[in-house]
């Protein structure tokens, strides 16, 4: 039987989300014959600013970037479209959502999978403003060879903030990383290989609670967390790793369940409090908080698996094929 025009504009599932949690969800549901779409703004993600990976399986060494248009070119091998845009409206409209694009175009799903990721944590301090691209970075791999041979300072004490250490290192004159608390969180093997570096730095049980400069940055002011004594600090960048916050303001007309910090509530199949809503990824309570490429894979393939048997299924019920 011939598909109506309405039929025919309606996808399967849509995705929204370029970075490894969105595409493995687009691989996953094109492998059940799912008609897939796949809505980004910036293909990678978050990793996609990862100068080096080391820990992803059966990849010894790769950046962000390279790793990120390897799975885009697996992804539509398998015949997900993929649309470089910005979903602006989420909305439930009869039996589909209906997402409103930057580009004034509408698309219609039957299911929905939410890899929204998540946007860098900001210090909200004078001056954060004002020095963005003069000096302020929330991303040493994007912004860091403007730096070479000057003095740099990064706040934070994960991984995110080791790994901008050890990137910014091999570019910089100076490294000063500056964290809140005596002891950092990152991986003892990063925490070694940054105290081995002759032009590292580290001001523990400090804070940086202003930048100043006239056209660009040039100071930082730090107090100490324990004294309340402050002091100067010059540089020519400020690169602020303090983690990153949930990217949910799109979702709130869809009344989906999320925990105390903002990250989507989901179940072992990916699922959300609302029927056909999956989502995976960093955006998620998934994994245990345990925030990876490799688990943001996991989750991914979970949500394209479950997200598929789910329209399968609904198609059955409406007698559909």
């Amino acid at each position: 039987m011939k598909k109506s025009k309405e039929q025919e504009d309606l996808y399967d599932i849509l995705i929204i989300g370029g970075g490894p949690a969105g595409m493995t969800a687009g691989l996953f549901a094109a492998r059940y014959n799912m008609r897939c779409c796949l809505v980004y703004s910036r293909l990678g993600g978050a990793m996609a600013e990862a100068h080096l990976i080391e820990n992803y399986p059966g990849i010894e060494k790769i950046s962000g970037i390279e790793l990120a248009e390897r799975m885009e070119k697996q992804v539509k091998k398998h015949g997900v479209e993929m649309i470089v845009d910005e979903v602006i409206g989420l909305k439930k409209e009869d039996n589909a959502f209906v997402a409103k694009l930057r580009s004034e175009k509408e698309i219609k799903s039957l299911a929905l999978v939410l890899a929204l990721g998540t946007q860098r944590r900001k210090l909200n301090i004078p001056g954060e403003e004002k020095f963005l691209g003069k000096g302020i970075s929330y991303c040493a791999t994007c912004d860091g060879f403007f730096f070479k041979n000057k003095t740099v300072a990064i706040v934070g004490g994960g991984d995110s903030a080791l790994d901008a250490v050890l990137y910014l290192s091999n570019l910089a004159k100076n490294v000063y990383l500056i964290h809140r608390r005596d002891e950092l969180r990152a991986e003892d093997l990063k925490v070694l290989e940054a105290k081995k570096k002759e032009n590292v730095e580290f001001l523990l049980n400090k804070v940086v609670v202003e930048a100043k400069g006239s056209e660009k940055l040039e100071k930082i002011v730090i107090e100490d967390t324990k004294t309340g004594e402050k002091d100067e600090i010059e540089v020519d960048g400020l690169f602020i790793e303090i983690g990153s916050v949930p990217s949910t303001a799109l979702i709130k007309p869809l009344n989906v369940d999320v925990d105390e910090t903002g990250f989507i509530k989901v179940n072992d199949r990916m699922e959300t409090n609302i029927e056909g809503v999956f989502a995976c990824g960093d955006i998620t309570t998934g994994s245990g908080g345990f925030r990876q490429i490799v688990t943001a894979v996991g989750e991914g393939a979970i949500a394209g698996h479950y997200s598929s048997i789910y329209v399968k299924r609904k198609k059955i019920k409406s007698g559909g094929s």
